[in-house]
Order: structure tokens, then C-alpha cells, then sequence
């Protein structure tokens, strides 16, 4: 097996290489230093995506997709501990997508073979995601409305006015942050060094709770049989690890 010798490397590679081995060493062990208890709670909060999975065993919507919500998670953590916030963002924009997906996909199963080979039907109605628009889709779900229903105006992850529409809310948050108003984070083409910011990491992490807490109630309501399917320990992970509010909780037991 040929061994990686960094002196054998061009010159802009080499550059590059040493740069960013610096850069990597700094960001992602302060992270780690600063954040690690955060960083382990997110930890086992992705995990829980593979009891997901084990669930929907032979479903090739699920197992297609499930994985791919834990890789846009894990994938948003690496970037965000190296210190590149906006592609860590750029993650999460993606697993919420992904996660929508699979709830649409999953009882649109003819849709999704047409999505699959790109007959992107849903933008003929000027809709941007087969979902439509606002998520207004998942107020369909029989247990998603009333859920959304019971909650307090600011606590409305579906629906809300002035108030609430948190899913809504948190898309925009993270589109915002790729687009538009982005930093530059320290980069251009002559000089590349992302920064360890704890104020956008702590960000991030809260962007990233929030977004498993939307995600874990919608797959509990859409599929309250699967979640039924699961022992009581893994009910209580999902519970008590992704989902810490406790009113969500109690609402989420009386609907389901």
C-alpha cells in the first residue's frame, strides 16, 4: 500500500494540506473542549434515526431515505466543529428536507417513483416541494393537526400567525444564513481559514435540537403504529432525548 508522504505532494496541494491541517487541529478540538456535552447529546439524538429504521424495516422509501436524514445530521455536526457554520446549516436545510420527504414519499409511493426519475410533477403548480407550500401538507395528517391544534400559539410547529409556524421559521433561519446574509467566514480565494465562533456554534447546536425535536414528533405522528412497534426503552429515548419538552411530550401521548 503506498503511504501518504506529504513532502511527495505539488505545491498547492501541499499548501492547502498544511493549512488546513492547522485549521482542523484548532476549530474542531475547541469545539470539542467548549461544546462537549452538547456535542454528545446531539450524538445520541442521531442515533435514534437508526431505530427509525430497524421500524420500517422493508419499506425502500425509508431505508432509501432514513439514512441519508442521519448523514445530513452527522455530515451538519463535522462541518460545524471545523468551524464552517454556513455548510453545517446547509446540512440541516437538507435533513429537514429529506425528513419531509420520506413522510410524503412513504404514503405517495407512485410519486416517489416519479420523483426518482426526475418527473418534478409538483413545480407545474408553481410549488416549490411536493409537500406544497408551508408545510401545509402535514396539517393533512389526522394526528399532526390535532397535535398542532392543542399547542400553545408560540409553540405551533405546523401553523401559527404572528406566533408559532416553527418549522417554517427555522427553514428560513437556515436558508438565511446560506444565502443573503452569510459571512464570508474569514475566506477568500487567497486565503482560507474558518474560525472557531462559539456564539455560531451554540447556534447551530440549538438550530440542530430544534430541528430533531421537529423532525422526531412529526415521524411519532405520521407513523404512531412504527412508533408503537418500538420497546418501551426506545419510546423513552426518542422521548426524553430528542423531544426535552415536556408539554410536546404530553401532548404527543394524548394524541397518539
Amino acid at each position: 500500500m503506498v503511504r501518504f508522504q506529504i513532502n511527495n505532494l505539488p505545491t498547492l496541494i501541499k499548501t492547502v494540506h498544511n493549512a488546513q491541517k492547522i485549521w482542523r487541529k484548532q476549530n474542531w478540538e475547541k469545539s470539542i473542549i467548549d461544546q462537549d456535552n452538547n456535542i454528545e447529546k446531539v450524538l445520541e439524538i442521531l442515533n435514534l434515526y437508526g431505530k427509525w429504521k430497524n421500524k420500517f424495516h422493508g419499506d425502500k422509501i425509508a431505508e432509501k431515505i432514513m439514512p441519508e436524514i442521519f448523514a445530513d445530521g452527522i455530515n451538519g455536526l463535522h462541518f460545524a466543529l471545523l468551524g464552517l457554520y454556513k455548510y453545517a446549516n446547509m446540512c440541516l436545510r437538507s435533513q429537514m428536507e429529506s425528513a419531509l420527504r420520506m413522510i410524503y414519499f412513504i404514503d405517495h409511493k407512485i410519486e416517489y417513483d416519479w420523483w426518482l426519475n426526475d418527473n418534478e410533477w409538483y413545480i407545474n403548480v408553481k410549488q416549490k416541494y411536493v409537500w406544497g407550500s408551508d408545510f401545509t401538507y402535514f396539517k393533512q395528517l389526522s394526528k399532526i393537526d390535532t397535535f398542532d391544534q392543542q399547542c400553545n400559539a408560540n409553540k405551533k410547529i405546523y401553523s401559527g400567525r404572528k406566533t408559532g409556524d416553527l418549522l417554517k421559521r427555522l427553514y428560513a433561519q437556515l436558508s438565511k444564513s446560506i444565502h443573503t446574509s452569510a459571512d464570508h467566514f474569514q475566506t477568500s480565494t487567497g486565503r482560507y481559514s474558518p474560525k472557531y465562533d462559539e456564539a455560531k456554534f451554540q447556534e447551530w447546536i440549538k438550530n440542530c435540537n430544534d430541528l430533531q425535536c421537529y423532525i422526531m414528533i412529526s415521524l411519532i405522528l405520521a407513523f404512531p403504529d412504527i412508533f408503537k412497534k418500538m420497546t418501551s426503552s426506545e419510546q423513552d429515548s426518542i422521548l426524553n432525548k430528542a423531544i426535552v419538552d415536556l408539554d410536546y411530550i404530553q401532548k404527543i401521548q394524548s394524541v397518539i
